[in-house]
């Protein structure tokens, strides 16, 4: 059925702060219809680290939006959606990367990551998000100025944007199959605040503390809102991120590729050996982009291959 495609090649990327390493002409992966988006998976938070560590020095915006009172996520992206393209006409060019997250109390809220946005009064920032959600008690918004460049930017992705957390469908699940173990203590029906914070105890644990009162979830349970949320983060105006510099280069399994592999293992010991793909986050792509010159003309020198 594939007979048409050609044998794989080595594709490799240097740009920013990443070196990866793929495979060209493979067979497609999937088809049809795209199932419904759950928890944040690991392969999303990947692309998300990629897209971040891509980019070339810069000063950005970092914003914080939160609600009063508890919306679905799917509400949320619609308040969101407002303000972005509030954002698109004041500033034409301006690219933000925004991610939805879970709080505490299981209500949604975002953080903006802002390339090419102006300063603005942080009065005006909130009345935007007032009006916007058409919530006009909420006074938590956080605006902070990114002057430290990209490393600036990547601590901030590592600490708030790209943070993991239990998905809402497992804990659903393990709740429901362990409501035997504490069946003797259902003395009451506890509150949905009490239930919050038996589920954030066992996510942090792995086991529920011996002093619940055998919590079984409530239907009206915000948790539940959390089951299908939809995209976790998207970026409007992709063209206009500030994309570091690229090279990449297609060649066929050679030593040098080989070589290669072997010095992204020594500072990452998981790199997968054999041909697979892999990435690795460095501080300069560049120098790795030299060194494999260098290592592709010490084979032409020796008549390697």
């Amino acid at each position: 059925m594939f007979a048409h495609l050609k044998p794989p090649r080595a594709r490799l990327q240097f740009q920013g702060r990443l070196v990866a390493a793929s495979l060209t002409n493979q067979q497609p992966v999937g088809s049809g219809l795209r199932g419904r988006v759950g928890g944040f998976s690991r392969a999303s938070r990947l692309r998300l680290v990629k897209l971040t560590n891509i980019l070339r020095e810069h000063t950005a915006k970092f914003l914080t939006l939160t609600l009063h009172h508890h919306v679905t996520p799917q509400q949320a992206k619609i308040y969101l959606r407002r303000l972005l393209e509030r954002i698109r006409r004041r500033w034409p060019n301006a690219a933000v990367i925004w991610r939805l997250e879970p709080q505490k109390r299981w209500c949604p809220h975002f953080h903006l990551i802002m390339f090419g946005v102006d300063y603005m009064d942080f009065k005006i920032w909130l009345q935007w998000w007032r009006e916007c959600t058409e919530q006009p008690t909420i006074t938590n918004l956080k605006i902070k100025g990114l002057r430290g460049g990209q490393r600036q930017t990547l601590y901030y992705v590592s600490k708030y944007v790209a943070k993991t957390h239990a998905s809402p469908s497992e804990i659903i699940d393990k709740v429901n199959r362990h409501k035997s173990r504490f069946s003797a203590y259902r003395c009451h029906r506890p509150s949905r605040t009490r239930t919050n914070k038996l589920i954030r105890a066992w996510v942090l644990t792995g086991r529920w503390p011996i002093f619940t009162y055998g919590t079984y979830l409530h239907a009206d349970n915000p948790i539940f809102d959390w089951v299908a949320p939809g995209r976790w983060w998207g970026v409007q105006n992709r063209e206009g991120l500030p994309y570091a510099v690229c090279t990449i280069i297609t060649v066929d399994f050679n030593k040098s590729y080989f070589d290669l592999k072997r010095a992204m293992r020594k500072i990452y010991s998981k790199i997968p050996s054999g041909i697979r793909g892999a990435c690795l986050f460095v501080k300069n792509a560049k120098q790795w982009e030299k060194y494999y010159c260098f290592l592709v003309n010490r084979d032409l020198f020796f008549g390697q291959s």
